[in-house]
């Protein structure tokens, strides 16, 4: 064998080895929460409160659904990685958009494809949600894919999304239906499902319900940093919710003591909260006061669409109050402009 022929052999070799080196060692990622470290093996098994992953020492380890961030699976298109790391960071746009690369149908491994589903219908939920794009739509992908995927270890999540989309659609009296589908084994489902519940309740001007809702988070005993950020934002629901049966300055002093603890770069609590303060104030009969507090949500804690929604919404109907209808139409051409679909434009 010539020179040439044998560097030409040794080079097939090594692309040989190293093709079978990564076969042999390709694997599904499971990312866990509050861990920078992932658990490597293949998904063999999933329902609403488990995967089970087969690691490579063949030990089936389950891990439960609440600990789970992502799951990145061992051979998916790329612009499936794309979109995932897009959504996680909440970027559903963006994330849409990379899904719009993926043929959904090219794809053969069933959990795979059903990731992909999971993420079309989730972001197009949540953007729906803060009145970009089509609640209805979001409706009828979300329950597809519950049709398609009974098993899903998406299942309580996507039952909580119907459940907002209920709210969103103005009809809160179906959303409980879906909330109790959702109420996983975990402590932090029931926090999280009692302040969707007591939105619920407020959104059919029923406050007694709501306050009660919204007390059960208070009274839990759940410790941790996502249990006292429950707290925190079932607080300000429930101030918003005394005031309208009459206990505003109650509601005032509650929201005001949230925003003294709250740190500064804490933009979600900081909307929460001036809203819940601009409802106070409203509900108190104070509109100039009102005015003031959701100004600060629409100037400084414009980021999530929700909460900046429901400020336009709330100063469009106060400024008309005041007898300021050209401050009112620019407000509503915001609204318009950025949530053409959220429920303040009706």
């Amino acid at each position: 064998m010539s020179g040439c022929m044998k560097k030409y052999y040794w080079i097939c070799v090594c692309v040989i080895v190293v093709l079978f080196a990564v076969q042999v060692h390709a694997a599904d990622s499971v990312l866990r929460k509050g861990s920078g470290r992932s658990l490597k093996g293949e998904v063999i098994s999933q329902n609403p409160n488990k995967v089970v992953v087969q690691t490579r020492l063949g030990i089936d380890e389950e891990v439960p659904v609440n600990e789970i961030k992502s799951i990145r699976f061992d051979i998916e298109p790329d612009s499936l990685v794309a979109a995932r790391n897009k959504f996680v960071s909440r970027d559903y746009k963006e994330a849409l958009n990379a899904l719009n690369d993926v043929d959904i149908d090219d794809i053969e491994r069933t959990l795979v494809r059903q990731d992909a589903e999971y993420l079309r219908a989730c972001s197009t939920a949540r953007l729906a949600l803060g009145g970009i794009g089509s609640a209805g739509k979001a409706v009828k992908l979300v329950q597809q894919f519950l049709k398609d995927y009974p098993q899903s270890y998406h299942d309580y999540e996507a039952n909580e999304l119907l459940g907002d989309l209920a709210i969103a659609l103005g009809r809160p009296e179906r959303a409980d239906a879906f909330y109790q589908k959702a109420e996983a084994p975990w402590p932090e489902s029931k926090m999280r499902l009692s302040l969707s519940r007591g939105r619920g309740f407020a959104a059919q001007n029923n406050y007694e319900k709501a306050i009660e809702s919204y007390q059960k988070i208070l009274d839990s005993s759940e410790q941790g940093s996502v249990a006292e950020r429950y707290r925190l934002a079932a607080t300000l629901a429930k101030a918003s919710a005394m005031a309208e049966v009459g206990q505003g300055k109650e509601g005032v002093d509650e929201v005001k003591r949230v925003i003294r603890s709250a740190g500064p770069g804490d933009l979600e609590i900081h909307a929460l909260a001036y809203n819940a303060l601009g409802n106070c104030y409203r509900a108190m009969q104070q509109p100039k006061e009102a005015v003031l507090q959701y100004l600060h949500t629409d100037t400084l804690y414009f980021q999530d669409p929700v909460t900046h929604a429901e400020a336009l919404g709330r100063l469009a109907q106060l400024w008309d109050q005041l007898n300021q209808p050209e401050r009112a139409t620019h407000v509503r051409k915001t609204l318009n402009a950025q949530y053409p679909n959220s429920p303040w434009n009706r």
